[in-house]
């Protein structure tokens, strides 16, 4: 009778040096809780900082009780609102913009615009040439259009100048018809650009001066002018537009001249920069006056008392450390290069 055997597998395995298992146990132990630990902190972290964002917000709607009015120029409309309570209600609206001379002088000006963009995509080879020709035409078919009917749009000097543009237009295209040879192209819209530039800049001084005087002429009819003292204003604009932006040199100036201010902006203006596309979506009271204005009056508070400049929470508080750390990381790089060499 055989018996049966029993076998007992087993696996040896050698301990490191200096290996002990005890110790393992108590350091994988100590990984834990320290991660533990850090989960905690972490956690304590972003709630303190959440913290800070509703404090913050809390506190920005108390400056409202120094801000009885304000007014708000986003996209083409310009809205006046006053200080009802603890929130603000819309008071006057109006679109400057929609004044007839005003708007046919600007678009008037995108005509030559519109050419000589045309022009660039064939030369570039953007578009063949009788995609090009055919917009073109499209042009100068409303020109002509547009011709028959200035005397009905414009009156002396004005109606003078924009005929010239339009004839200048249509001259151009009519050369532009005769030659498929791109350096030509290039030649004729440097011709017409400067005959037409002139004009683009009296028909630029005329619309200028005249939202200009729509805006006083608002100011005036809304009686604002009187309780600017109590008033901000903040103006939306996309990137082109914002350098320079007339409306903006009429705020800060009408500041600057009524209460007799050295500097407006940040202060009394607010000049902000959106995505056109965004722009349409911005909520005029929770975005920009309980959001934006008011945090960022608080914001002059905060910046006086802990960097003893009003300003300079609109800066970033880093900027100081940053280049000699750029210098740093840069001269890496130049030393790198010059290996390379």
């Amino acid at each position: 009778m055989k018996t049966a055997k029993h076998w007992i597998g087993a696996i040896f395995l050698h301990a490191k040096p200096g290996y002990c298992p005890y110790l393992a146990s108590q350091s994988k132990k100590a990984q834990i809780d320290t991660t533990s630990e850090q989960a905690v902190a972490e956690q304590a972290l972003q709630s303190l900082n959440q913290q800070f964002l509703e404090t913050h917000h809390a506190a920005a709607q108390s400056t409202a009780i120094q801000i009885d009015y304000v007014l708000i120029y986003q996209l083409d409309e310009l809205s006046l609102w006053q200080k009802q309570g603890d929130t603000y209600q819309k008071i006057q609206v109006a679109v400057p913009t929609a004044n007839l001379h005003y708007s046919r002088l600007k678009q008037m000006a995108h005509i030559p615009v519109l050419v000589t963009t045309l022009i660039e995509t064939y030369v570039h080879d953007q578009q063949a040439h009788a995609a090009c020709l055919l917009q073109l035409d499209r042009v100068s078919q409303a020109c002509m259009q547009i011709l028959k009917g200035l005397p009905s749009l414009f009156a002396g000097q004005d109606l003078m100048g924009q005929q010239l543009l339009i004839t200048h237009t249509t001259d151009m295209i009519e050369l532009l018809r005769q030659s498929q040879s791109k350096a030509e192209w290039a030649h004729l819209q440097e011709s017409y650009i400067k005959n037409t530039q002139p004009l683009l800049w009296e028909n630029s001084k005329r619309a200028t001066e005249t939202q200009l005087q729509v805006l006083d002429a608002l100011m005036d009819e809304w009686g604002v002018k009187p309780k600017l003292a109590g008033s901000r204003t903040v103006i939306v604009s996309p990137h082109g537009p914002k350098v320079g932006r007339i409306e903006a040199q009429y705020f800060n100036r009408l500041y600057q001249e009524t209460l007799g201010l050295q500097k407006v902006e940040d202060d009394w203006v607010y000049h902000i920069e959106m995505l056109p596309a965004t722009l349409a979506t911005v909520d005029t009271l929770t975005d920009l006056i309980q959001g934006f204005l008011l945090g960022s009056e608080l914001n002059k508070s905060i910046g006086q008392n802990l960097l003893g400049d009003s300003q300079g929470m609109f800066s970033d508080i880093l900027k100081e450390y940053a280049k000699p750390v750029l210098d740093r990381l840069f001269a890496k790089s130049k030393e790198s290069r010059l290996v390379l060499q």
